[in-house]
């Protein structure tokens, strides 16, 4: 009985670090999304000037 709570709780561990980690991964890269057309348009306005 030990080992199969064990075991169940490891799965929910790693079903809920995977989630995490996707999360923080989409996170990421909607900062990097962000951030590229914020500095493109930095880039422009000193081009412009």
């Amino acid at each position: 009985m030990c080992l199969h709570v064990l075991s169940s709780l490891l799965r929910n561990m790693h079903q809920m670090i995977t989630i995490w980690l996707l999360l923080i991964l989409l996170q990421l890269e909607g900062l990097c999304y962000v951030r590229h057309p914020i500095s493109d348009k930095v880039e422009r306005q000193h081009v412009r000037v």
